[in-house]
């Protein structure tokens, strides 16, 4: 299972998604997450508290109630992060960097993309936490 944020070729992709106890632990969480940018793709893992994912995941519902312009997810293995950024008009920007393992290769990407698929993205992500 997977969560999926699509438009148009390029993609951020969340799955195999493990929570280690939520301990509170900045590691307990961990996931594989890959993503294209134009002609651009990267695959690499991800780990954070579980209560950076749900803070993630409650904003991306903020904004998709037009309450807030933008949320940010941190990786705190390797450094990598993801961030969404609503403009007036609902286009979203994302951008980060993603990391591979040991940081010996690294992607960083931008895409543009419309309001409409953050819904889905976020039902997609509710569904994969515990």
């Amino acid at each position: 299972m997977e969560a999926s944020f699509v438009f148009n070729q390029d993609y951020v992709k969340i799955s195999d998604l493990v929570v280690d106890g939520e301990t509170r632990n900045p590691y307990d969480t961990s996931f594989r997450i890959a993503v294209r940018s134009g002609d651009f793709a990267g695959v690499g893992n991800w780990e954070c508290g579980i209560e950076n994912l749900r803070d993630f995941v409650n904003n991306l519902e903020e904004m998709c109630q037009l309450h807030i312009t933008q949320t940010e997810l941190l990786d705190n293995a390797y450094g990598s992060y993801i961030s969404f950024v609503m403009d007036r008009l609902g286009h979203l920007c994302v951008r980060g960097t993603l990391f591979g393992e040991h940081k010996a290769q690294h992607i960083e990407f931008e895409f543009t993309a419309d309001q409409t698929v953050l819904r889905t993205f976020l039902k997609e992500l509710r569904q994969l936490m515990p």
